[in-house]
């Protein structure tokens, strides 16, 4: 259902895509299955990112966080945080900018231990919050 949801998103059907998402949540949590509710919840953030919906993406994404720190998974750490701690640093509350400062270094250090291609992006965000304040 996750994956179904993920291609009705590309395709620009976020309505749908949320729907089938819905349906995968309400089964991981069901069935207990912390990493799979970690990335639909994830999922759904991105969702409600595409449709301006900023308060249910922060919820989603906070509690996909907290359940990839909880089940201690790293790829979900990062993933989750470089996206989650991007949106806070653009925030300008000094708060949330610090907050996310703090997942995007977190992610940092654990993309470059695994070896993730993608860490250059997260060291050019912190550059440019750095440059701002």
């Amino acid at each position: 259902l996750n994956n179904i949801s993920q291609v009705y998103s590309a395709r620009g059907d976020l309505d749908t895509a949320l729907q089938y998402s819905e349906k995968d949540l309400k089964i991981c949590r069901d069935l207990g299955d912390k990493s799979g509710t970690c990335y639909t919840l994830h999922n759904m953030a991105a969702i409600a990112h595409a449709k301006d919906d900023m308060k249910t993406f922060m919820e989603y994404e906070g509690e996909a966080l907290r359940l990839a720190l909880e089940i201690n998974d790293a790829m979900g750490v990062y993933t989750i945080g470089k996206n989650f701690g991007a949106f806070l640093t653009q925030s300008g509350a000094k708060e949330a900018v610090e907050m996310g400062v703090t997942m995007l270094e977190r992610s940092l250090q654990i993309g470059k231990k695994a070896g993730f291609p993608d860490v250059g992006q997260i060291e050019e965000i912190l550059r440019q919050v750095k440059k701002k304040n």
